[in-house]
């Protein structure tokens, strides 16, 4: 996922904070035409505009292979994990990954929005 920081519906920064908490093993890449300080990031790479495809070839590829190991693992931990599908804390987890999968997510920024407001 390549996105720009700052976007007029929702920000770059909205983005990622929700992708993180639906999609935690989805490659992110972040760009922007001024630097943001590098904390907000949390580890996520910054292309600064303008930047060259090559530029962009060079930052994806690492994290699509550790994406990659990342879901191998998963498929192996989920096998290894069957016994428990029947658990009601495991169907709540499923229930809302499906949410976060299911594409609506506008509906899972305004979410995360409202959650941002209660804890402030």
């Amino acid at each position: 996922m390549l996105t720009d920081l700052k976007m007029p519906v929702v920000s770059g920064w909205e983005l990622i904070a929700v992708l993180r908490e639906c999609r935690p093993h989805l490659p992110v890449v972040a760009m922007s035409a001024t630097d943001p300080p590098p904390a907000l990031l949390g580890g996520i790479p910054l292309l600064n505009k303008p930047f060259l495809p090559e530029q962009l070839l060079e930052t994806r590829g690492p994290l699509v292979r550790q994406s990659r190991r990342i879901r191998e693992q998963s498929g192996q931990q989920r096998a290894d994990a069957a016994g428990v599908r029947s658990e009601p804390r495991y169907q709540a987890f499923v229930a809302e990954q499906e949410r976060c999968r299911s594409g609506d997510m506008m509906t899972t920024l305004l979410g995360y929005r409202a959650s941002l407001r209660q804890r402030l």
